[in-house]
């Protein structure tokens, strides 16, 4: 049973770095799991990474080439998070994750539903 949820944890977790969509499943998951930390953690820093993919589009206006070099740091960091989330780690991706967790962490749960957790 326990390995079930651990599994399912990991499962919210590893969503929340899904390149593109991320804001959608780091949005569920910070709903759907508001009382597990490591989930919220790691949708936090998924609606980071979501809001460095827009700074990524204005950069791609300026500079093709710059755009180019950022898009692929960014889809390595959706792939560290996604492995760090499979690991079971809270590790803050540099820069993006420190920013992130100026979230409050039930701010979006609260944000939506009008309650408190």
């Amino acid at each position: 049973m326990i390995e079930e949820e651990l599994k399912n944890e990991y499962g919210w977790a590893i969503i929340c770095y899904l390149p593109v969509v991320n804001i959608v499943t780091c949005v569920l998951t910070a709903v759907k799991m508001v009382r597990n930390p490591f989930c919220v953690f790691h949708a936090r820093q998924g609606l980071g990474l979501f809001a460095l993919w827009f700074f990524t589009i204005i950069i791609a206006l300026a500079s093709p080439i710059l755009s180019l070099i950022l898009w692929v740091v960014l889809l390595f960091l959706h792939g560290a998070g996604m492995a760090l989330a499979y690991t079971g780690q809270q590790v803050k991706i540099p820069v993006v994750g420190y920013l992130a967790m100026k979230i409050p962490e039930t701010y979006i749960y609260t944000l939506l539903t009008g309650k408190l957790p």
